[in-house]
């Protein structure tokens, strides 16, 4: 697959909340919460997705109490109307 449909896709499934696009991306041995909150980490740091879905991903993250793919504390944040 060439990096340009690999973004394509993966921008897509970022927007539709593609969990099962995601579980191709892991090993078959990560159980689906691992696979969640990579999904969210990814999402969080991928400028090419819409600000709410990035929010959204924020969110998800600082209620579970996870950090960012670099460690970081996440803090919840509203989404502007």
């Amino acid at each position: 697959m060439s990096q340009k449909k690999f973004i394509a896709e993966r921008n897509k499934a970022f927007e539709t909340d593609d969990l099962a696009w995601a579980a191709k991306a892991l090993p078959w041995s990560a159980s689906p919460r691992v696979i969640e909150m990579a999904f969210h980490k990814a999402r969080l740091d991928c400028a090419a997705v819409s600000m709410a879905k990035r929010i959204e991903s924020r969110n998800w993250l600082a209620a579970r109490g996870l950090t960012t793919t670099s460690g970081q504390p996440v803090r919840a944040r509203k989404v502007k109307a």
